[in-house]
């Protein structure tokens, strides 16, 4: 699951709102009475024999649907879907992303759920911490239910966190605090190494010549999910007031506070310069120039297939609010156009 933001190119924008209008008015929700091909569209390659083999279960209890996957990259997917749905040739069924969803359903181009659900007697009480909510829109309408959820986590070199003299146990148990960054400031400093070998707690410490630094940081997304998120809201500071409210808070002192902690470990000489880390953190970590970073769990598989180095993970330091990770997730939407909403 690749969470980088990439701004879905907006096509013919009159021409989308218009086009979704004119087929919402043709689709019909009955069921058809011959055989019916469903489209479904993803984007994750690794995926796909997972996918196909549900299709094939599924294909075979209703032998009156046949599934047809198509599967593209990331960046010509959400691009692909909008000039696909303008020219009325989109999946019927395809993978939506949480932060992908209302550009679609604000124009009109998604199946409201919610009479399905209620029709069905579908039980959302089954997700975790009420997730389906997240792909509701205010007017109760709903786009998808969900079918993951992801968490960030800290991700570190083993045999470095071994010579430091640290356990499992103790990286499970880290706190932290914007003022003096708490347990995990004092863990990320005994990780971080200059060129003759001292530590980042030995008043000796040269932070000029830094050979492993105990911390990198992620710059992957404008959220700061594997950044500053789990740091700052840990603070009890939010983004905004509520879902979908426009008012965000980055002139909060707390978290101005948390930032600023960020910049001082970078001036201390604990986490890698930022002009080292902006191409990914795991380019340091693999090559034993960072013992730790913050990813998440989309990126589990390539962390233990890297090759270079053994890799344990560990749980958020736990802030003044408690731990706190960002979670972001997928579901399944129908396309406004499909004819075959029932079988989809």
């Amino acid at each position: 699951m690749k969470k980088t933001l990439t701004a879905a190119a907006c096509i013919c924008a009159a021409a989308v709102s218009i086009f979704a209008a004119s087929c919402s008015r043709k689709s019909g929700s009955a069921k058809s009475s011959g055989p019916v091909t469903i489209k479904y569209e993803l984007w994750d390659s690794a995926q796909l024999p997972a996918y196909q083999k549900c299709a094939e279960v599924f294909m075979g209890k209703n032998p009156d649907i046949k599934i047809e996957i198509t599967q593209l990259g990331w960046n010509d997917y959400w691009t692909g879907l909008q000039t696909e749905m303008v020219g009325g040739s989109a999946s019927d069924v395809f993978t939506d992303h949480l932060a992908k969803f209302k550009e679609f359903s604000n124009k009109g181009q998604l199946v409201d759920l919610a009479p399905y659900i209620k029709r069905d007697n579908v039980d959302t009480s089954i997700y975790l911490n009420g997730l389906e909510k997240l792909w509701q829109t205010e007017d109760g309408k709903c786009y998808g239910l969900p079918k993951d959820w992801d968490t960030i986590a800290i991700v570190y070199n083993a045999d470095a966190l071994k010579k430091a003299g640290f356990t499992e146990e103790e990286a499970n148990s880290l706190t932290w605090n914007a003022e003096d960054g708490g347990t995990f400031e004092k863990f990320i400093a005994k990780l971080s190494i200059d060129s003759q070998g001292r530590n980042g707690l030995d008043p000796k410490f040269d932070k000029k010549n830094v050979v492993q630094y105990g911390f990198a940081l992620n710059h992957s997304d404008d959220r700061g999910q594997a950044q500053f998120s789990p740091f700052a809201v840990s603070t009890g500071w939010m983004y905004t007031d509520g879902l979908y409210d426009h008012n965000y808070h980055y002139d909060d002192q707390r978290f101005i506070d948390t930032i600023k902690w960020m910049h001082q470990m970078e001036l201390k000489g604990f986490a890698a310069p930022f002009a080292d880390t902006a191409n990914g953190a795991n380019t340091l970590l693999f090559s034993g120039k960072a013992a730790t970073l913050l990813d998440g769990s989309w990126m589990i598989g390539t962390y233990v297939s890297n090759g270079a180095i053994p890799v344990g993970f560990a749980l958020l330091p736990t802030g003044p609010k408690g731990r706190r990770s960002m979670t972001n997730g997928l579901a399944d939407s129908i396309w406004a156009g499909s004819k075959h909403h029932e079988e989809a």
